[in-house]
This record gives structure tokens, sequence and C-alpha cells, in this order.
């Protein structure tokens, strides 16, 4: 459990690093983020998916991102999800999608967790 959230902790702070360090060279362009988090799963709900892209969204607003959150979407809103994002970036823009949930569940199984 522990070496999981130090994974997740890591792994979490490479990609703000990374998107920071890429922002850092795009001063002026427009910074925007798509963050799901899905907990809400019939056969497996998850504790932490929507809190972890409330607390990403915090950060990422503090590095100057416009934010776009959306909790425990369904696959069939997916589409819908992307292209009001995918309508809001500008040319040149710096975008990040984070995702928090199980990575595929297909009926009762789960195939990975992100």
């Amino acid at each position: 459990m522990l070496t999981s959230a130090r994974s997740l902790a890591a792994g979490l702070l490479l990609m703000l690093w990374g998107a920071f360090a890429f922002a850092q060279d795009s001063r002026d362009a427009q910074r925007i983020a798509l963050l799901i988090g899905n907990s809400n799963y019939k056969s497996a709900p998850l504790a932490n998916p929507v809190n972890d892209a409330l607390a990403m969204a915090g950060v990422l607003k503090d590095l100057g991102f416009e934010t776009i959150i959306r909790e425990n979407v369904r696959t069939r809103e997916l589409g819908s999800v992307y292209r009001e994002f995918r309508s809001r970036i500008k040319p040149g823009a710096v975008a990040l999608v984070f995702y928090a949930g199980h990575g595929v569940q297909c009926g009762a199984q789960t195939r990975g967790r992100v």
C-alpha cells in the first residue's frame, strides 16, 4: 500500500514537473487542463479519484492553468467531455489531461488501475 502511494506521488510530481517545465517555455501560451476523477463503480468503487482530480486541479490552477473538472464521467459521456475540451484549446496551447480511476472495467472485471 505504501509503495503504491509513493509510486503515485512520484508519478504525479514527475508529471507536474514536466507540465511546469513545458509551460515555462510557453509563458504566453494558453494553459488548459481536463481533469477526470471516476470513483463510482458498481462492483469496485474507489475512494480517492475524485479527490485526486480536485487536488491536481488546485495545483494546476496555481500554475496558471484553466481547468475543466469532471467527476464520475460515464463512458457514453466521454465523447462530449473531450469535444468540449478540444473546442477550448487554442493553437499553441499547453493542454494536459489527467485521469484518475480504474484503467479499464468490463462488466465486474477491472483490468488495471490508474
